[in-house]
């Protein structure tokens, strides 16, 4: 489940000159020396395998996808038990303690073996809402503020960056879908935490598998609507029910209409932040009465993928951190 995770360690490397030494000693190939644009300060700058570290007298940084340290690829994707023992790994070879290190990113993801396609689930996943919307010849992809939501072929990926494809996802429809948080302070929020450390990251591994799972909730679906054959009616409420549902249909379908009530939001239309929210909840329970409303299969699956996925991985976590 996860792949980046990027660290900011503050340490003595002053005090503790000989672990500076080892480090630099373990550069893939010589380092370079930049300067930090803010404060002006000099580091190194080189890479330990796959990892891209950054390292002066008073700090380390770690950035890029501890799956492809511990696997050699990200095309697996790393248990809990799995990045436990990564993150063991990255500590004995950097022969310096991790526990407190910031955590500047995160990328959760996860393959998901589909029926179809990949690029056939894209339609589904509409524009709209707080989060804007860009796709391209190979993927799908959602973005607000410091998070953001992927959702790509993994395999045409490989394919491209000239990646033999493993032997257990060859022939198969691989649909990744990844859930960025891009800095400390959203990943801090999602924890409950001030200044969210590793140690934080390890201990409520469950929670964030839980938000990887709910944001697919973020992203508007076009669930078409199917009005029911009836024109008789017996209240004024089913009457009322019926033409709303039209009305819905007319519109473009339910997630149509959902985009335009975030559209007009953003517009200022709404005196209130909870109008909004009522019409989009009177939308959603509408939807909900009216007869032969199901999503399409393919979203369905879709969303039972997600779920089997957060499953498998929290009960992971929890045999490993004994919650269960």
């Amino acid at each position: 489940m996860m792949d980046t995770l990027n660290l900011f360690l503050a340490f003595d490397f002053v005090r503790y000159k000989e672990k500076f030494q080892h480090i630099i000693r373990l550069f893939n190939q010589e380092p370079t020396i930049s300067v930090n644009k803010i404060n002006k300060e000099e580091y190194y700058r080189g890479n330990i395998k796959n990892l891209l570290i950054l390292i002066n007298h008073n700090s380390l940084t770690v950035i890029g996808s501890i799956c492809k340290f511990y696997y050699g690829t990200n095309q697996k994707t790393l248990t809990y038990t799995d990045l436990l023992d990564a993150i063991l790994k990255l500590e004995e070879l950097l022969d310096v303690e991790l526990d407190n290190a910031t955590v500047t990113r995160i990328d959760l993801a996860e393959n998901l073996l589909m029926e179809n396609k990949p690029e056939s689930y894209y339609s589904l996943l509409i524009k709209g809402g707080f989060l804007k919307r860009r796709e391209d010849d190979n993927g799908l992809y959602y973005r607000s503020g410091n998070r953001a939501i992927c959702i790509y072929d993994k395999l045409v990926q490989e394919k491209q960056s000239k990646n033999t494809i493993e032997v257990e996802l060859e022939g198969e429809n691989v649909l990744r879908y990844e859930f960025r948080m891009k800095n400390n302070r959203e990943i801090s929020k999602r924890l409950g935490v001030t200044n969210a450390r590793l140690i934080d990251v390890i201990n409520n591994y469950g929670l964030l598998v839980w938000y990887w799972c709910k944001s697919f909730d973020l992203i508007p679906k076009d669930i078409e609507i199917e009005m029911p054959s009836k024109t008789t009616f017996s209240t004024v409420t089913e009457f009322k029910n019926y033409l709303a549902g039209h009305g819905l249909k007319y519109l473009g379908g339910y997630g149509r209409v959902i985009n335009m009530i975030h559209e007009a939001k953003s517009r200022g239309v709404f005196n209130y932040p909870a109008q909004s929210s009522n019409l989009k909840t009177m939308v959603k329970e509408l939807v909900s009465k009216l007869s032969g409303n199901n999503a399409p299969e393919m979203l369905v699956e879709l969303e039972n993928r997600l779920k089997e996925s957060m499953a498998g991985a929290i009960m992971d976590y929890w045999q490993i951190s004994g919650e269960v």
